[in-house]
């Protein structure tokens, strides 16, 4: 170790994320943990008042509630995190990520991911950033409720294949928006629509069941969005 390593002192903080049991919430929850880790430091840094020149900050984290098939099948769809999960005897800080604590804020009308936001300070596209799959002009409208095995047609999607994806609000469509495919959104009556919105995405629409009527002019609205978003790529490119 040289001197100047020599002089480094650490602050290290012991986190654990209490996270959701449903798929939809745990996609809502990951985007806040890869925020948090990745600008665990910099943060640190800002906050801390004394001099952070020879002090240096580390997280380390656990994932509770999250069993390893669960974190294998975000694995396997891409999920980016600065640094893995860790077994943690001793914690310092809890944060809880659960559909029960996040409920008790349903009759405020945000997303689920803006109230986990407001327990961590944490502000961040309800997405966690993933493997991206490029859209078709013209390829298939697929209807992802009558696919025999979703899991398998997205993990083996590929770029230009897809112009759209349509189904009922679920996990599935939450993934299929943050890999970038347009996807239409179709919500039960008395469902909230802000609750599990994809706002962020140019890409994403979402429908009430009884106004399916609109599907179509919705499905080309979206091509016209991809067609433009195409134009610009190739122009900068």
């Amino acid at each position: 170790m040289s001197k100047a390593e020599d002089r480094i002192s650490y602050i290290e903080d012991n986190v654990a994320f209490l996270m959701p049991a449903e798929r939809a919430y745990q996609f809502a929850a990951f985007a806040i943990v890869q925020s948090f880790v990745e600008f665990y430091d910099k943060k640190m840094e800002l906050a801390h008042l004394l001099p952070t020149e020879n002090v240096k900050f580390r997280l380390h984290y656990r994932l509770d509630g999250i069993d390893d098939e669960t974190f294998a099948f975000f694995q396997s769809i891409g999920l980016e995190l600065k640094t893995q999960p860790e077994s943690l005897t001793r914690v310092d800080m809890e944060l809880d990520f659960t559909e029960q604590r996040a409920l008790e804020f349903f009759a405020f009308d945000r997303h689920v991911c803006q109230i986990y936001g407001g327990l961590s300070g944490v502000q961040v596209n309800p997405a966690p950033k993933i493997r991206q799959v490029k859209p078709a002009l013209m390829g298939d409208i697929i209807y992802i409720d009558d696919v025999e095995n979703p899991i398998e047609f997205l993990l083996n999607a590929k770029d230009d294949e897809i112009a759209c994806i349509i189904g009922k609000q679920s996990w599935l469509t939450y993934w299929s928006t943050a890999m970038g495919l347009p996807t239409v959104e179709l919500l039960e009556p008395g469902l909230k629509r802000a609750w599990m919105s994809k706002w962020y995405s140019p890409v994403y629409r979402q429908l009430e069941i009884d106004q399916v009527s609109l599907l179509p002019a919705c499905i080309r609205d979206l091509a016209e969005v991809v067609a433009e978003i195409k134009r610009r790529e190739e122009k900068a490119a």
